[in-house]
């Protein structure tokens, strides 16, 4: 992330994670992403269809 946002120039990264994957939206937080929206029915699983967060991080100094 750190050569996206501050070498490669890239106003922001984004990660799509289960919804249910509590782990994984969990890193990201704690990566520094911050939740942006909630993409219903954006995959199946098993069978069913499952919703998404989609988590965003911002370089520094680009706008929100």
């Amino acid at each position: 992330m750190h050569y996206l946002l501050r070498t490669a120039g890239a106003a922001s990264v984004e990660a799509r994670v289960d919804v249910r994957n509590r782990r994984s939206w969990g890193l990201l937080e704690r990566l520094g992403f911050a939740p942006a929206a909630v993409i219903p029915h954006a995959n199946y699983f098993k069978g069913a269809p499952s919703d998404e967060y989609l988590y965003r991080c911002w370089a520094p100094n680009s706008p929100p």
